[in-house]
């Protein structure tokens, strides 16, 4: 069920004109809606595949918000544990974070490649190689490098950092380009581990009137607010919510309340999610949203072709990939944001693909993959009923006997 179909779908595009809503249900339904189950696992294997590759042992630090000049660790002491919430803060999305941290470190109990918690005590008792810091989304970047100074205030941890005995990664299960790129810039790439790109208005296949259409809604509609401008925080324009958490790089138009009390339905409850969307954050994987994201790319006959029916999960994602890449995306990062699929996934895809001829050594298809695409498009729709050619003649059966 996309969004628009709800009833608070519905009612949200009540808020607009008959010629708005058509923009405003492409931005409705344009939303990636990631539940916590999903947010588990792939973060989860994500960690484990690192903790393969990482110096050990790994010290799994949740990203946080800390007050202004906050250190992460109490400077007062060398044996330090991470310091306690502000009196007046709610545990946000670290919780979550948190709670996957302390599954993986328990799995193995002490055999395992993860320090015991990230207090000073335990990283140096484990002579601690590796520091990943784990988010859950980043939109700006923002509140991961104010993290990353607020770790480093601490002496023993500028003593450690200098000598090269720790190194600091970055796991983030989603994120938006411009985030990426600034992480990658201040970290260095080898360091930054993003599981999906977050969509955004730039990724999602509109068409340029389509997309002046969106943005002048959300600047129509917008209700001054600190949070966030028309298009979302630091104009990201960003398009993912979680059950657990809405952005605030998402347009105000998905959670303001409006301008008048009573007078405007809301999607989103300010920065949550009301209880009747629930189900629509379903766990589906990439292959199984296929038919939603093929319509999205514009791939009507594939989204709709028979041969859904006897694909499994490779064969699903080989055609999400090459239905994206008819779209000339420049960066693999596109291609994440058009399918879903993670980073290792899509690189995987792409790989195979180049070496069966689909795909070039840029992101282009090959005749080969134009060929591939247009087979799968020819195949029968689902359901579809045959021509029958009539006759106005009328009809007499020439024997009484059943064919064998």
């Amino acid at each position: 069920m996309n969004p628009s179909d709800t009833e608070r779908g519905q009612a949200w595009l009540g808020n607009f004109t008959e010629e708005e809503q058509a923009p405003a249900r492409l931005l409705l339904d344009g939303l990636d809606l990631v539940g916590q189950d999903r947010l588990r696992t792939d973060l989860t294997r994500t960690i484990q595949s690192l903790a393969a590759t990482l110096p050990t042992p790994i010290a799994l630090v949740p990203v946080r918000e800390l007050g202004p000049g906050q250190s992460y660790f109490a400077t007062s002491t060398r044996d330090a544990k991470p310091a306690l919430l502000n009196a007046a803060s709610f545990p946000g999305s670290e919780a979550l974070i948190a709670n996957i941290a302390t599954g993986l470190r328990r799995a193995d109990a002490n055999d395992g490649p993860f320090v015991g918690a990230p207090s000073l005590r335990n990283m140096r008792a484990a002579r601690c190689r590796t520091v990943l810091f784990v988010d859950d989304f980043s939109g700006s970047a923002n509140r991961i490098l104010d993290f990353d100074r607020a770790f480093r205030r601490h002496p023993t941890i500028r003593s450690w950092l200098n000598l090269k005995w720790i190194r600091i990664h970055v796991v983030v299960f989603a994120a938006t380009e411009r985030a990426r790129d600034r992480l990658e810039t201040y970290f260095g790439k080898d360091r930054v581990h993003v599981h999906r790109m977050c969509p955004t208005f730039v990724t999602r296949p509109w068409t340029p009137s389509e997309r002046a259409d969106v943005d002048a809604l959300c600047r129509k509609y917008y209700v001054p607010t600190d949070k966030a401008g028309p298009y979302g925080y630091q104009d990201s324009r960003g398009l993912m919510a979680f059950l657990h958490s809405v952005p605030n790089n998402l347009p105000p138009l998905l959670w303001q309340r409006g301008r008048r009390r009573g007078s405007w339905r809301s999607f989103f409850l300010n920065q949550t999610v009301p209880s009747d969307l629930d189900a629509l954050f379903g766990d589906a994987s990439p292959d199984q949203r296929a038919e939603e994201t093929l319509q999205r790319l514009h791939q009507q006959r594939l989204a709709e072709g028979e041969w859904r029916a006897a694909a499994g999960s490779e064969t699903t994602r080989i055609l999400l990939v090459l239905a994206a890449l008819a779209r000339r995306p420049a960066r693999v990062n596109q291609i994440v944001s058009l399918t879903g699929l993670a980073f290792s996934e899509a690189n995987a895809v792409l790989a195979a693909c180049r070496q069966w001829g689909l795909v070039g050594s840029t992101l282009r298809l090959s005749d080969a993959g134009l060929r591939e695409l247009a087979y799968a498009k020819g195949l029968a729709l689902r359901d579809a009923i045959p021509p029958l050619h009539g006759s106005d003649e009328p009809y007499y059966p020439r024997s009484l006997r059943v064919g064998r």
